[in-house]
């Protein structure tokens, strides 16, 4: 044993030895940096590594530090430093950086370059990728040069010169999109660099590799006004006209046009194409010459904007125009006077009207528009809309104006077109399409407006529109966890919307729960992305000591993962953590609390708070429901503390609440969610069935009256109740089967009643029965039957259902329905209810007389073949009647009968 210490000494003392050793060699002999080879630094990292596992790591790491403070350029020192550094995930003080530096002005790039690529092994640096860059561009190695730069303008996020240099390149190899993400990348990094020459090229590259992708210019246009000017910008944008005018999509073309004019009003030639677009959109229009002239479109001294306003006033009403009067409906423009129109309507046929009067009240209705296809071939409509989902859409969508609401979807929809069922199946499918398909989107200002777009919109570009145009940190922090889940992070977005969040962690910025927030996010970010260029200048400690009761922010963090973030901060931050993660508890259940609590030797402070909220269920409902979905499952009992009694009465007891509260229809969608809720925890995985089999006697008849009477539970539920009671304590008798019923009488039931117990007869035989068989057949095969105890059970169990059986299809087929039209009131009779009073209290009551099947006494329902239901049978209004015992013998008079509801 002390041979080994020993050894293990001698270890220790050799690594720092030799290390010693190695500095002292290096500073005497005055090593130059030429001596150096790659060999003598794999060579440390052998000692770096013996270090680490015999735990000298700290000495030679105190060694190298003390060193450096007389020998700053130890090559030894700086190496074994920085490496220990990144080892240790701690901040790298520039050790190594300082080393490539030496190495570079010496020209030795192989040593450079096993630097560089020694310290990228623990993640992406500027430094090291440019490091890397110099090796390759030494060596002339040019296709390792585009891959380490790809790699550099992905971390940089300032870097212009080489995204262009790629873009280039990848258009050389005809990587057309590849080239082109490159090239709006380096465009956005001039502009916000403030560099302005290069990005009129690299536009007009644009223009040439995707005139089709107006978004990216209109997006990036808005820069350009802000950081360069309006006249650049209407430049600029003139050159994305030729394409849509090409094309034929005048509209395009005039919306494009319109914008450099709202610039440069006085833009000769910008207003000569938008006169030409007019024509070529409008050239079949029976006025188009006339409205031009009147315009003053064509007369460069009349204001531009005044000019389109009167040209596109007059325009859009001409001769064959279907047009829409909320007040008139349809109507055909059959004449147009110099400002006055004849129009065609339904019941007002050759109705004048001025322009000014048309533009107030009309609406031009597109010759495809879904009330014109509706009056010409409806049938055909309906079967387009049906068949294809998309043009279904789209048509809506063209009928109002490119902006349509859910409720302009359902009301054309349900407007004789199609029928409530067919709607409800298409607009399942519509709304998978509006969300996936690229052409349909929604209006940044109202999310609830749909429009179709002239081009697909990316996914990248779609979150960072939604983003641009919330103002709430919520839906931004929202937007942003979508984006960098399923986005991607080196798109030209990503860096936008990443500034937001660092704008909450900037120095002097008051500390809140935005800025809880973003610091969980963004180290989130930084962990799974370790190159990402920033660094936060607030810790966690100081987020710690800033914000005031920390356990009333975890239900404000938006994210599972992100709160179990918070809460693992707090542990390793506060050594008051077991108490905050209790105050947390109960501010947000998680599982995550318990367990951490647990495994650290605080399971009594979890036990007490679960008994807590056990105990006190109408105040932590929530909390209580929280258990109940996640603590009371199978082997819950080992782990959690749990006095399971006492949670099954409280979950029967708010069912019972929930249920009465239905009944009384208050609060209804609140508790018709804890109903569903509480149902779901006592039966989905046979929770309170267990509970009745394994319980002793006392227990179940304390659950039965209120699990058993809940009006809202379905008849499967009390159909499993009763047979798993009857089943497991036979000796309980149901208070349908206390009295005993000739079997030659016949037994009146209620159609609820009787349904019941076919349920149940149907529940032995399809359910239990073939249940039992298969526990027969599973214990028969163990053998030896006559010490088999589970065959023994088994057997008895067959025997309890076939008696269950006989005495329910016995019952059945004696019973009678009860009609309501049947009941006769001169009389009581079964079916009435009666209203008494007491002639020795004088109070009234009333009682309802049933069969045996609905008696439940403490609702003062009374079987007829009760001894009280046989005295009140054919007794009259005003008739005086005994009701009990000898000794407690009570006279009622009977005030009236009524038919009972039931």
């Amino acid at each position: 044993m002390w041979l080994a210490t020993f050894m293990e000494i001698m270890m220790q003392t050799d690594v720092v030895q030799k290390l010693s050793e190695l500095l002292n060699e290096e500073k005497w002999t005055r090593a130059t940096l030429s001596s150096y080879a790659i060999k003598n630094f794999t060579d440390l990292d052998t000692i770096i590594k013996d270090s680490k596992s015999n735990g000298t790591l700290t000495d030679i790491h105190d060694l190298c530090s003390e060193h450096l403070k007389h020998t700053p350029n130890s090559i030894i020192a700086l190496y074994v430093m920085g490496k220990i550094n990144f080892e240790e995930e701690a901040l790298d003080e520039g050790h190594i950086q300082k080393l490539i530096h030496l190495f570079v002005d010496n020209k030795r790039f192989n040593i450079v370059e096993f630097l560089a690529n020694e310290t990228l092994r623990y993640g992406e640096n500027k430094f090291s990728l440019v490091a890397l860059a110099k090796c390759m561009q030494n060596d002339g190695r040019e296709s390792e040069l585009v891959s380490v730069w790809e790699r550099l303008v992905k971390i940089d996020y300032e870097e212009a010169d080489i995204t262009r240099k790629i873009a280039s390149i990848k258009e050389k190899e005809e990587k057309i999109d590849e080239s082109v993400d490159y090239y709006k990348k380096a465009l956005l990094r001039y502009l916000k660099k403030g560099i302005f020459n290069p990005v009129e090229e690299i536009w007009l590259k644009l223009i040439d590799l995707i005139p089709q992708d107006l978004g990216f210019f209109l997006n990036s246009e808005k820069r350009i006004s802000e950081l360069i000017g309006t006249d650049k910008s209407a430049f600029l944008l003139s050159f994305t006209v030729p394409y849509y005018k090409d094309k034929g999509e005048y509209d395009v073309a005039i919306e494009i046009l319109k914008k450099i004019l709202n610039y440069v009003p006085k833009d000769k030639e910008s207003r000569e194409e938008l006169i030409l677009c007019y024509t070529q959109k409008y050239k079949n229009h029976s006025h188009l010459e006339e409205y031009l002239e009147r315009s003053g479109l064509q007369q460069q001294n009349i204001d531009i904007d005044i000019a389109i306003e009167a040209f596109e006033n007059h325009i859009i009403f001409d001769v064959g125009n279907y047009v829409f009067h909320r007040s008139w409906g349809i109507g055909l423009c059959k004449e147009i006077k110099e400002d006055t129109l004849i129009i065609d309507f339904k019941e007002k046929p050759n109705h004048k009207m001025t322009l000014e009067m048309a533009l107030s009240c009309l609406t031009i209705l597109p010759m495809d528009h879904i009330w014109l296809l509706k009056i010409k071939d409806l049938k055909n409509l309906r079967k387009t809309i049906l068949d294809d989902v998309g043009e279904g859409l789209r048509i809506i969508i063209r009928s109002k104006n490119n902006a349509a609401t859910v409720k302009d979807f359902k009301d054309e929809l349900l407007n004789g077109i199609l029928t409530k069922k067919e709607w409800t199946r298409w607009w399942n499918k519509a709304k998978t399409l509006l969300k996936k398909n690229p052409y349909f989107g929604t209006s940044p200002e109202k999310g609830d407006i749909y429009f179709i777009r002239k081009n697909p919109i990316s996914y990248d570009e779609d979150i960072f529109n939604r983003f641009n145009s919330e103002k709430a940190f919520d839906k931004r922090f929202e937007l942003f966890h979508e984006f960098i889940t399923h986005g991607n992070i080196d798109s030209e977005y990503f860096e936008d919307m990443l500034k937001y969040f660092l704008g909450f962690m900037a120095s002097g910025v008051s500390i809140n729960e935005n800025t809880l927030n973003s610091y969980l996010l963004l180290s989130n970010l930084k962990k799974t992305y370790k190159y990402l260029p920033f660094d936060f200048s607030i810790d966690f400690q100081e987020l710690l000591n800033s914000l005031k009761d920390i356990h009333s922010y975890l239900p404000m963090i938006p994210d599972n993962e992100l709160k179990k973030n918070f809460l693992i901060n707090i542990k390793k931050s506060s050594e008051s953590w077991p108490d905050i993660f209790l105050k947390s508890f109960y501010e947000y259940p998680m599982k995550f609390i318990l367990d951490e609590l647990i495994a650290s030797g605080n399971k009594a402070l979890v036990n007490d708070a679960l008994s807590n909220i056990i105990s006190h269920y109408r105040e932590y409902t929530d909390h209580f429901i929280w258990i109940g979905k996640n603590l009371l499952g199978k082997h819950a009992e080992e782990k959690y503390k749990i006095n399971f009694d006492q949670a099954i009465m409280g979950f029967t007891h708010i069912l019972e609440i929930a249920s009465r509260e239905l009944v009384n229809e208050k609060n209804v969608v609140y508790n018709r969610k804890l109903f569903n809720t509480i149902v779901d925890i006592l039966f989905k995985d046979n929770l309170l069935i267990e509970y009745i089999e394994k319980s002793d006697e006392t227990k179940v008849r304390r659950l039965m009256p209120t699990i058993l009477n809940i009006e809202e539970l379905k008849d499967e539920y009390i159909i499993k109740t009763r047979f798993a009671i009857k089943s497991s304590h036979p000796q309980i008798v149901f208070e349908d089967e206390i009295e005993s019923i000739d079997s030659s009488n016949l037994l009146v039931v209620t159609q609820r009643s009787y349904e019941l117990k076919q349920n149940e007869l149907k529940y032995l035989m399809e359910v239990e029965i073939p249940k039992n068989s298969k526990e027969i057949g599973a214990a028969m095969e163990k053998g030896d039957l006559s010490e088999n105890a589970e065959y023994q059970f088994a057997l008895e169990k067959q025997g309890f259902l076939k008696q269950q059986i006989k005495i329910l299809t016995e019952n059945l087929n004696r019973a009678q329905i009860l009609k309501p039209e049947d009941i006769k009131t001169n009389v009581i009779s079964i079916g009435t209810m009666i209203t008494m009073n007491s002639i020795d209290d004088n109070k009234t009551e009333k009682f309802t007389i049933l069969g045996p099947w609905e008696s439940e006494p403490s609702k003062k329902i009374i079987s007829y073949t009760s001894p009280i239901g046989e005295t009140l049978l054919n007794k009259s209004v005003g008739n005086i009647i005994d009701v009990g015992s000898k000794k407690k013998m009570k006279q009622y008079k009977i005030l009236k009968i009524e038919k009972a509801i039931f």
